[in-house]
């Protein structure tokens, strides 16, 4: 944790680290995330408020597809919704449509629609 800790006098630096996605072995395309958030400099200690985007790249019955989650319907949901200071491990879950196989997936941060931070794994 000492390596991601802030600095003073720095611009803030949103990260993400220790991404991992894992299959939910009791149920059928079901899979959870786990990852670390940390914020990087800027001297006083600010909140960061934003949301979490999952850009999952499929392939469904032989074509690639993207599925963004949170979905229209879903974005009033709290489990998109981050909040923290300094560290935060989030843990989550997810499902895609039956018959998919996920490919890679983008985990994204965002503050008032703006990027702020962003990581890719290739599964």
């Amino acid at each position: 944790f000492e390596s991601l800790a802030s600095a003073e006098g720095q611009e803030i630096r949103l990260s993400i680290n220790r991404l991992r996605i894992d299959a939910d072995g009791s149920v059928s395309g079901q899979y959870r995330y786990h990852m670390l958030l940390a914020m990087q400099g800027g001297g006083k200690v600010r909140e960061f408020k934003g949301t979490l985007q999952l850009a999952l790249n499929l392939q469904q019955q032989g074509r690639d597809t993207m599925l963004v989650l949170p979905q229209a319907a879903d974005k009033g949901l709290s489990q998109y919704n981050v909040s923290f200071r300094n560290f935060h491990r989030l843990d989550g879950s997810f499902a895609i449509p039956a018959g998919s196989r996920i490919k890679s997936v983008e985990v994204r941060l965002l503050q008032e629609g703006a990027l702020k931070a962003s990581k890719s794994i290739v599964l």
